[in-house]
């Protein structure tokens, strides 16, 4: 990304800032309540707020900050084995998930080592959130 790009990139992340700052506080709390008995990976930190999806955009020099309405997803930060990117996520019926997007820095598809480390990681996530569900229904 050149000078003027990174420039306009910012500009764009400002001014959605100012504008999806309204209301944020009921998103942030959906955000939170999506990752609410899920045991986070290490290498994996979730992206809850306005804050952490702008930074995250900055720092990895894509548009996730876009993101931050959409409260039936799953975002966070990964790194591992000194590759890193922003993955979209979300749990679905009977024990499965679905990953939209991981992408690096500039939109870099993520790497296939990523993509099979997050794909385990979600397969141990959606197995503990699912059995943890099973004992609430239960009562056990």
């Amino acid at each position: 990304m050149n000078r003027k790009d990174t420039r306009r990139h910012r500009e764009i992340t400002l001014l959605f800032i100012t504008l999806a700052n309204r209301g944020s506080e009921e998103i942030v709390e959906r955000h939170k309540l999506n990752w609410n008995g899920l045991e986070v990976p290490a290498g994996w930190r979730p992206l809850f707020n306005l804050p952490d999806f702008t930074q995250e955009g900055a720092k990895m020099h894509h548009c996730v900050g876009g993101y931050f309405r959409e409260t039936g997803w799953w975002f966070a930060h990964l790194e591992h084995n000194e590759a890193r990117a922003t993955i979209q996520f979300r749990i679905l019926p009977e024990s499965t998930w679905e990953i939209s997007q991981l992408y690096g820095v500039c939109n870099e598809p993520g790497s296939e080592d990523l993509k099979v480390w997050a794909s385990s990681c979600l397969d141990k996530m959606v197995k503990v959130h699912s059995d943890q569900a099973a004992r609430l229904a239960t009562g056990t």
